[in-house]
């Protein structure tokens, strides 16, 4: 089937409107290339999810953008195709820089623990990453399918998979998800789907990107098939990724001492060479973590956020930068140096008003009620006393007026708890008869 899609590839392509023009020659189509290998498992479901992702971008953009084939590395990579308009027939195929690696949390968990069959002793999923890393493709996503939460995790054997085999395999997946966010694997983005559907559309949200953003006097310069692939084979086999290969492979040597023998200085091997079974210690996920799904409207905001003109940088000495817009309908983000300002004078006036507890109350309403219109002035006096008494009131949690009152009421209470105690704790004044008679 590969070889049919090769073919096909050389066949006549239909003219439409998303074609993009740069002469009355010729014109450019972005397409989607896909791998049909998928890990471990050649199934009828795997064939059908392939064709309805071909099925649903030929759709979308109306003709052939889409094809299955046999990729080098990786399991999506988008190209543009130069076509005659005379004779339809490609003249011209180049890649852009954007390459996808996709797993589901299934595929995701089996390949964490499985053997590579050409790179062994790596695991799958480490050999595969190492390709990724070195393929010379820019913008390298690693893109994770489903929620491992919600997966009916099962044995090799088709039935349910125990409770500590479905923790293990949870926490193998959020554990490898946490390195890829923390830039374990140099130049790889992560982005997690929640389920095909998902995982389409975004598909199509790249192609739409790319369509929009392609320029044809770009076309030039850009890597061509034959140019990728002979890269990956280089990168593959390197010396010095061979020698660590070897020294795997020998007995009692791991990734420490392989690494040691790499990074010796009597040794002539690249210094600069990453193992791709590193292990980091400090990075370690929990059973609680969660992803973080994509979806188009989250897209179309970052998109947004980022079209935003963005405030130039301060500069030294000069005035600060203007609050920005709404910022004052934001009570979160007012300024505290006028509340303080009032807080102190209000206390102020509570404490200089009569002694009772109402007329102290009162001074403090209306003490707070002359602040505020103060402090709506901005003269001049105000914000030289909010400045000076900010730090004053920072950190305290009982509010500065109710301070006078408040002494008030403990030395009404004090006066309250004398003459509410015991009578054995004073001293008796009654006659000894009653004593007696009380005893």
């Amino acid at each position: 089937s590969s070889k049919k899609n090769d073919n096909n590839r050389s066949n006549n392509v239909e003219v439409t409107a998303a074609n993009i023009t740069d002469d009355n020659d010729h014109e450019y189509r972005v397409m989607l290339l896909m791998d049909h290998r998928e890990f471990g498992q050649r199934t009828r479901e795997v064939r059908n999810y392939l064709h309805e992702v071909e099925s649903r971008i030929n759709r979308r953009f109306n003709g052939t953008y889409c094809e299955i084939l046999s990729l080098k590395a990786a399991d999506y990579m988008f190209v543009a195709r130069k076509i005659s308009r005379a004779t339809g027939q490609v003249v011209e195929e180049r890649l852009f820089d954007l390459i996808i690696e996709r797993k589901d949390v299934g595929d995701l968990a089996s390949c964490l623990i499985n053997k590579s069959k050409d790179f062994k002793p790596l695991s799958f999923f480490e050999a595969q990453m190492h390709k990724l890393v070195h393929c010379g493709i820019d913008r390298k996503i690693f893109l994770v399918e489903g929620d491992e939460d919600n997966f009916q995790w099962r044995t090799e054997g088709g039935g349910p998979a125990s409770e500590d085999e479905k923790r293990k395999r949870r926490l193998r997946i959020k554990t490898t998800r946490l390195l890829v966010e923390h830039g374990r694997f140099r130049g790889v983005e992560l982005v997690c789907t929640k389920f095909k559907d998902r995982t389409i559309q975004f598909l199509i949200y790249q192609m739409e990107l790319l369509q929009n953003s392609f320029d044809p006097k770009d076309f030039a310069g850009m890597k061509t098939m034959q140019q990728f692939t002979d890269h990956i084979k280089e990168k593959m086999n390197d010396p010095t990724f061979q020698k660590y290969l070897e020294l795997r492979n020998q007995p009692r040597i791991g990734d420490k001492k392989a690494m040691k023998v790499i990074r010796d200085p009597n040794e002539d091997w690249d210094k600069s060479f990453v193992s791709p079974s590193e292990k980091n210690e400090d990075i370690k996920s929990t059973l609680e973590d969660r992803p973080t799904f994509w979806s188009r409207s989250s897209a179309r905001r970052q998109e947004d956020a980022a079209a935003q003109p963005q405030p130039p940088p301060p500069v030294a000495g000069g005035p600060p930068p203007p609050p920005a817009a709404g910022a004052g309908n934001d009570r979160s983000n007012a300024p505290s140096n006028s509340r303080s300002s009032t807080v102190n004078r209000s206390a102020s006036n509570v404490s200089s008003s009569s002694g009772s507890s109402a007329a102290s109350s009162n001074g403090s309403s209306n003490g707070g009620a002359t602040a505020s219109s103060a402090s709506s002035n901005g003269s001049a006096s105000t914000r030289a006393n909010s400045k000076t008494t900010e730090k004053e009131s920072k950190g305290k949690k009982r509010d500065t007026a109710n301070k006078a009152p408040y002494k008030k009421r403990q030395k009404v209470t004090e006066k309250l708890y004398i003459q509410r105690k015991p009578s054995n704790l004073k001293p008796s004044h009654s006659t000894p008869t009653e004593s007696v008679s009380q005893n």
